[in-house]
């Protein structure tokens, strides 16, 4: 876990309009923690990011990254302010949760934070285990929407 959260931090924020997403998944009674890159919305983005993320990462040759769709995570909170949210996430990530803020609209701005990202419920059964021991049981798992907010994250 460490490795990724260490990973995620190093590229989160140095790829603009860009963050990184730690999600933590069991395949064969083993954890694994996949570090994602997103938001990408065409198989080009994909590529851009891909080689971006590698750039930051010194990794020569990142053709072996299974680029996945992830529409949905836990939303642990909303609020109106970005300070506000972005404070939640950091405290969330020095707790070992790898916590992110979004912008969504409706009824003027407001901000999520979320944690995880994935395809569907089956893959999220770890970290909704992890939510759960952490205290954070009453996190939603749901479809994530919004986009990256303009101001990078703080307290990394």
């Amino acid at each position: 876990a460490r490795r990724a959260l260490a990973r995620a931090a190093e590229v989160d924020g140095a790829l603009r309009g860009a963050q990184a997403v730690v999600s933590p998944v069991q395949v064969g009674g083993t954890v694994y923690y996949r570090v994602l890159v997103d938001p990408a919305a065409s198989q080009s983005e994909v590529e851009a990011l891909r080689g971006s993320a590698a750039a930051v990462l010194g990794v020569r040759d990142p053709s072996g990254w299974i680029p996945r769709r992830t529409p949905m995570g836990f939303l642990v909170d909303r609020f109106e302010s970005l300070a506000d949210a972005q404070a939640r996430a950091a405290t969330l990530r020095e707790r070992g949760i790898w916590a992110y803020v979004r912008e969504v609209e409706g009824g003027g701005p407001a901000f999520a934070v979320y944690v995880g990202a994935y395809e569907g419920t089956s893959d999220a059964a770890t970290l909704a285990r992890q939510l759960r021991s952490a205290g954070l049981g009453d996190a939603r798992f749901v479809r994530r929407v919004g986009r990256v907010p303009a101001e990078p994250p703080r307290n990394r």
